[in-house]
């Protein structure tokens, strides 16, 4: 049996680089059509890092311990779906070494079955 995807449902992640007080990054589940509309772009060379910020800000749910920076969504219309995702201005604020790590990380999430999924 298919079960359907829990676009709720969250995965804490630390950067690698991160050992000292580290940031808890919450990652989701991208709604599947968003999902493969973004890697698709996200395939030509020259839509690649834009892809990586699209992923995060769909795929992004939340931070733990990211100085003083306050998480929030809005609604936005990627590749005409609305979804609720982070401003570009927030994610602008993520080093760029982290962005492309934590998108790796959310096409790992959106990749794996749900019993795979850590929670």
């Amino acid at each position: 049996m298919i079960s359907g995807l829990n676009l709720g449902a969250s995965v804490d992640y630390t950067l690698k680089s991160d050992k000292e007080n580290p940031t808890i990054w919450k990652l989701g589940v991208v709604p599947s059509n968003l999902f493969a509309l973004i890697t698709t772009g996200a395939q030509k060379k020259s839509a690649e890092v834009e892809g990586s910020f699209q992923l995060l800000q769909a795929g992004l749910k939340g931070w733990d311990n990211f100085g003083e920076v306050q998480f929030v969504t809005e609604k936005q219309i990627m590749y005409g779906i609305e979804v609720d995702a982070v401003p570009m201005d927030l994610i602008g604020k993520i080093p760029l070494e982290a962005v492309i790590e934590l998108a790796g990380e959310v096409l790992n999430i959106n990749s794996q079955k749900e019993s795979e999924r850590k929670n």
